[in-house]
């Protein structure tokens, strides 16, 4: 279209330029026939004049021409181009009466003729230019015609009247031939604007068919056909740059569609900007949903915000079309930039159009064959998603003939399942249900979920979860489509789960879940009994408050550090539950984790120790009293054989010595020295369990009787004592002086508990009949069994006891008195101990203390007047005895004895030395005193080869330990007899007395 109209500029500028070689012909002409007259005229008239005239007209004549020069800048001047024409005409029209008077008839004629000739060629060279041709013309022939009447003749009068019909028939002429040059003008523009507007329209239908092509052709991105759009529309103009911008997804923000002539710095500029009233043309545009025509960027206030980009960029002129969907909705903006300012034509304007719906029909046919192909992309996906998903998808008629089923079914079922009727796949048992529901299905139609049994190509049961939908054609039921989930394993899992919850349920221990800030979600019925809540109360809850302690506490931060790591948590912690006691509970808190290893919940198990705690308190001290009792056994018993080698020697030098030897009683004190050592090792024997007591039947009431009276001088006289005593009480084997110690420590303890001020010390004994939940109260409960006891009850008001002293009371060495060893309580345990009775504490601060001291019946009681036997002096042994010791002083002390009563010895210094001296003279050794301790063999073991070599060999077992503790190792009737150490001869003598008469 601007070629076309640039054609009829050029054509226009042509019929212009032919109208002025015309006037220049013109003058040309008049200034030769100027010079031609001035030639004829110079010898009939006056030459000054004359000449002047003809410079005059020359000078005009080159003035003219020059105006009348398109290459000077004046030549386009109509105004000056109109005085110089009117000057010629004026020195044309003065040449008559300037040269006519002084002209002869003839010369006369020629100048009137040659006026007439410039006349009338003028009258052809300004037919286009009226203007120009009445401004020559007119003062041409208006000049003659006022000399002509001013002469006021015949003659002149009569040319005066032709020059002024001539006047007008020349007008007339040339306003005729003007009006003929006009219309032809107009038609040759009408023409010229017919042809301009088919050839606009074929160039427009010529590009709409090449933007269509690449529109039908197009197979590649958006980007891509806006690029050939903008291509096909700047082909045609050159000079112009073409834009495409697109609106975003929210339609507030333009995007760059295509612009492929335009900088990448402008184009990365524009894109993402937000279209507005004033957002330059095309963001204004797409804003108003109407064309924006800005001719000149550096003024237009639309552009005021992008005006130093555009003149970076020497954009000047921007013309924008809103680019419209079929509902007139923008799309985007289709624009013209120009590096000068342009206002556009009507071409410009329709091209604009044009190009903005060519664009909408690419974008939407675009955008629809993207959702075709995405369409179709979806339905083969869909279609594959069907085919390969792990549900079994199928579709069959109203007889029950599977029609289709996709690659789930056929593995399952077999690639025959296409085909076979449904019942052929369901159990037996469940025919019945599908019948019912097939009815159900094909008169009410919808869909059904429900779950069906059904056995697979290997005979294998599975429950499938069914989802159907009836299909209908034309309101008509045809067929039955399904989806079927196999749950069988989903069934095992509830199972499972139902299963795990009955067990949470009836599981003992609290078992509580948390989420990751430590707040209650599940809590069995366990921890609702554990925490005296119920358990709806306990959701929600926070753990930390629920053991009595708080969010942020050590306890809560030690928890929450193990769980972060990922690490199990475990520990104790004790709280008091509402309305309870003190309880200790074991909790174990592990953390559950997503796959991130972030923690999003926790388990809390919670378990009741307190009762176990209270045993393992009681346990560990009783193991270790034991160990202490170990240690003291052994210190015993190492003791034992040294006092064995003294008190043996200083007896058998005292019986060697006479009355009157003065060394005599110090031997005495010797051996009552050794005695109260040897008493001190069974109090410490007795402590450990293992001291070997005189055992003898007694009444305790008796004993504690006698006792008091001798304590009664000693306690303080601010202090009563009160008895009831029982006299009719059963008697206990036990040892008198062991117990006697047991009474002397209570009454101290009794005496220094009430301290200065009154009080009152009480002893009751009674019998009682103690079962098992009653040991389990004491100390020492063990081994005791059931039955019937013997009891003695010690009680005062004094200071009492805590807590904490009385579980460490009996712990050797733990005193409370800044002068106490701390081994009486402990000693008093171990002779209870050691008689297998129990011992129970009653005692609070402030209340006083009350021990009470269980011991069993004796089995027997003792004759009055009977007496174990005695030893006789005169009594005298013979034969050899094997005396066997590791330890050299007991092995002399025991010979010296040995053979002071008769008997000769051999020694040994271990077991197997021994066995050696027995093989050798076995025949004539009647008894072996044996030590039980020794290197290399042990007397157990030495005891054993005895018998193998002689089964009736009579062996006496010596041990620092009582009888019961050594005896446990040995089979009943083996030994001899036996004695402890340290042991004097006259105790010697009657164990081989009472071991040889057997």
């Amino acid at each position: 279209m601007e070629r076309m109209d640039e054609q009829a500029m050029n054509d226009k500028m042509g019929i212009m330029a032919t109208v002025n070689r015309q006037m220049s012909t013109s003058i040309v002409v008049s200034v030769l026939i100027a010079a031609m007259l001035a030639a004829a005229l110079w010898p009939h008239t006056a030459t000054a004049p004359l000449a002047w005239w003809l410079v005059s007209l020359c000078v005009l004549s080159l003035l003219r021409l020059a105006s009348l020069s398109p290459q000077l800048p004046f030549s386009r001047n109509r105004h000056l181009q109109t005085i110089l024409t009117a000057a010629a005409g004026v020195t044309w029209g003065t040449s008559a009466p300037l040269f006519l008077p002084t002209l002869d008839p003839h010369h006369q004629m020629l100048v009137i003729l040659v006026l007439i000739g410039i006349v009338a060629s003028s009258s052809n060279a300004y037919a286009g230019r009226m203007e120009l041709f009445y401004a020559f013309t007119l003062p041409l022939l208006i000049l003659p015609c006022i000399w002509f009447f001013a002469q006021n003749t015949e003659v002149y009068m009569t040319l005066g009247g032709m020059d002024l019909l001539y006047i007008l028939s020349l007008s007339i002429f040339a306003r005729r031939n003007t009006r003929l040059l006009q219309l032809s003008m107009a038609k040759n523009e009408q023409l010229e604007t017919e042809i301009g507007q088919r050839e606009a329209h074929e160039y427009t239908l010529g590009l709409q068919r090449a933007i269509l092509d690449a529109i039908a052709r197009h197979s590649g991105n958006l980007n891509a056909l806006l690029t050939t759009i903008t291509q096909q529309v700047e082909s045609e103009r050159p000079g112009m740059f073409a834009s495409v911008l697109l609106l975003d997804e929210t339609g507030k923000r333009l995007q760059t569609g295509a612009a492929p002539s335009l900088p990448d710095a402008w184009n990365a500029a524009v894109d993402g900007e937000e279209i507005g009233p004033k957002a330059g043309s095309c963001g204004t545009a797409a804003f108003l949903n109407e064309r924006v025509i800005v001719t000149d960027i550096a003024i237009d206030p639309l552009w005021e915000s992008y005006r130093e980009a555009a003149r970076a960029f020497n954009l000047s002129a921007c013309w924008s079309e809103p680019v419209r969907d079929a509902a007139g909705e923008v799309l985007g903006t289709f624009a013209m930039y120009y590096n000068e300012p342009r206002c556009p034509t009507k071409t410009d304007i329709d091209l604009i159009e044009n190009i903005a719906s060519l664009t909408s029909i690419a974008i939407e046919n675009c955008r629809k064959k993207d959702q075709l192909a995405a369409s179709r992309q979806h339905e083969s996906e869909l279609a594959a998603m069907v085919e390969h998903s792990s549900d079994m998808i199928y579709a069959h008629d109203l007889g029950g003939t599977i029609i289709t089923a996709n690659t789930t079914c056929t593995r399952n079922f077999g690639g025959d399942i296409i085909g076979r009727n449904i019942n052929t796949i369901i159990v037996p048992e469940e025919a019945e249900k599908v019948r019912s529901m097939m009815a159900q299905k094909a008169e009410q139609g919808g869909s059904t979920v429900y779950e069906l049994t059904v056995m697979d190509s290997e005979g294998n049961r599975h429950i499938l979860e069914i989802n159907s939908n009836l299909i209908l054609r034309n309101d008509k039921p045809v067929a039955v489509q399904g989806v079927a989930r196999d749950i069988t394993r989903r069934k095992q899992a509830e199972a499972m789960m139902t299963l795990l919850e009955q067990a949470i349920h009836a599981s003992d221990e609290s078992i509580m879940i948390l989420d990751a800030q430590g707040r209650i979600e599940f809590a069995n019925p366990a921890a609702a009994s554990l925490y005296k809540y119920p358990a709806t109360e306990l959701i929600g809850t926070s753990i930390a408050r629920l053991r009595g302690g708080y969010e942020g506490d050590d306890t809560y931060r030690a928890i929450v550090s193990a769980i972060a790591s990922g690490e199990n948590w475990a520990g104790e912690m004790s709280f008091h539950p509402a309305g309870g006691l003190k309880t200790v509970i074991a909790r174990r808190v592990s953390p559950i984790m997503d796959e991130m290893g972030h923690v999003h919940h926790q388990i809390c198990i919670d378990r009741d120790i307190t009762a176990e705690k209270k045993q393992n308190e009681q346990l560990e001290h009783t193991q270790r009293l034991e160990s202490l009792g170990i240690l003291a056994g052994g210190i015993a018993h190492d003791f034992n054989n040294l006092l064995t080698a003294i008190m043996g020697n200083a007896a058998i030098a005292e019986r060697k010595m006479d009355n009157s030897v003065s060394a005599k009683p110090y031997l005495a004190r010797i051996e009552e020295s050794s005695q109260r050592a040897a008493d001190l090792c069974k109090q410490m024997l007795a402590y450990s369990g293992k001291g070997r007591f005189i055992v003898k039947p007694v009444n305790l009431s008796h004993l504690i009787e006698e006792m008091t009276r001798l304590m009664e001088v000693s306690i303080e006289k601010n202090i009563v004592i009160r008895y009831e005593l029982n006299d009719q009480l059963p008697l206990i084997d036990a040892d008198r002086a062991q117990i006697q110690q047991v009474i002397l420590n209570l009454i101290t303890n009794a005496n220094e508990a009430i301290g200065e001020k009154r009080g009152m010390i009480s002893f009751v004994t009674g019998t009682m009949h103690v079962d098992r939940a009653y040991l389990e109260s004491t100390i020492n409960n063990d081994t005791l069994s059931e039955g019937e006891y013997v009891y003695m009850e010690v009680s005062d008001n004094g200071c009492g006891m805590n807590a904490a002293t009385m579980e460490k009371m009996f712990d050797p060495f733990f005193t409370t008195k800044f002068t106490g060893r701390g081994l009486g309580m402990s000693a008093m345990l171990g002779i209870i101990r050691g008689h297998h009775g129990a011992i129970r504490v009653y005692s609070e601060p402030g209340q006083g203390t009350t021990f009470k001291v269980l011991l069993p019946t004796s089995s027997c009681q003792l004759v009055p007047g009977q007496n174990p036997s005695g030893v006789d002096p005169d009594w005298q042994g013979r034969g050899t005895v094997l005396v066997v010791d590791d330890e050299a002083t007991i092995r002399e002390v025991a010979t010296a004895m040995l053979e002071e009563m008769g008997f000769d010895t051999i020694s040994a210094t271990d077991g197997e030395e021994a066995v050696d001296l027995y093989r050798r003279h076995g025949q004539k050794i009647v008894l072996v005193l044996l030590d039980l301790t020794m290197p290399k063999m042990d007397g157990k073991a030495c005891l054993a080869e005895l018998l193998c070599i002689n089964p009736d060999v009579k062996v006496i077992l010596s041990s620092g330990y009582n009888e019961e503790e050594t005896g446990e190792q040995f089979a009943f009737g083996i030994l001899a007899g036996f004695i402890q150490k340290p042991y004097s001869p006259e105790a010697l003598q009657q164990v081989i007395r009472h071991s040889l008469t057997d």
